[in-house]
C-alpha cells in the first residue's frame, strides 16, 4: 500500500511540474499577445 502511495505522489509531482510549465507558457503567450496588442494600439495613436 505504501509503494502505491509513493507511485501516486510521484506521478502527482510530475503532473504538477507539467502544469507549472504549461501555465508558465500560457502566461508568456498572453504577455506577448498583450504586448503586441499594446504596440499596435500605440502605433494607431501615434499616427
Amino acid at each position: 500500500a505504501l509503494q502505491l502511495l509513493t507511485v501516486i505522489v510521484n506521478s502527482v509531482q510530475i503532473e504538477d511540474d507539467k502544469w507549472k510549465r504549461l501555465s508558465r507558457q500560457i502566461v508568456d503567450l498572453l504577455l506577448a499577445h498583450l504586448q503586441s496588442q499594446n504596440q499596435s494600439l500605440l502605433d494607431i495613436y501615434s499616427t
